[in-house]
């Protein structure tokens, strides 16, 4: 078991706790007064992967207008709640896989159609789909070598992740708590 001593050398510097030091940003260099973009958190997966994320067609139809819409360049996200995936309103955000200026005719399009058969043809054009489970991890700074084990749910991932603690942060406030004062 490590001690206290070990812990504390696995804790980032404090003076650098307001922001998680995203090693994509360090990489690119990008301005350390900016918030990492979502993209730096998501799985480089190919589309297939990412289907069975996708909104189911009932959910879309009926809630499109409540979900919190984000993209990868967002830098920020609503908070993942247990029953993300399963409710739509209020426990995480969405991604958006097209260029914002294409979602917005989408949506425009779609609030003037009322014919429900267009607006599921145009909805599903957009996307829509539910972080993964190792994307809010990562979103939430749990380690790359984080994961669960094979018997566990999406379900169960999602409830396990939601309403958790931001690793990083818990590390700052560890680490305020355990330093010695000189």
């Amino acid at each position: 078991m490590p001690n206290s001593t070990d812990i504390l050398l696995e804790i980032p510097n404090i003076s650098n706790c307001w922001k998680y030091p995203c090693t994509k940003c360090v990489q690119a260099k990008t301005n350390e007064d900016e918030a990492c973009p979502l993209k730096h958190f998501l799985e480089d997966k190919s589309d297939e992967y990412f289907e069975s994320y996708l909104i189911p067609d009932d959910v879309l139809l009926k809630y499109w207008s409540v979900f919190d819409i984000v993209t990868d360049n967002s830098c920020n996200s609503c908070c993942f709640t247990k029953a993300y995936h399963r409710y739509a309103q209020g426990t995480g955000s969405v991604i958006l896989a097209v260029k914002e200026a294409e979602a917005d005719d989408i949506f425009d399009r779609v609030r003037k159609s009322e014919d429900t058969q267009v607006q599921l043809t145009l909805l599903k054009k957009l996307k829509l789909r539910y972080f993964t489970p190792k994307e809010i991890a990562n979103i939430m700074c749990f380690p790359n070598s984080f994961g669960f084990p094979s018997s566990v749910t999406v379900r169960q991932m999602y409830k396990s992740l939601g309403n958790s603690l931001n690793v990083f942060v818990v590390s700052c406030l560890m680490k305020l708590m355990l330093d010695k004062p000189d």
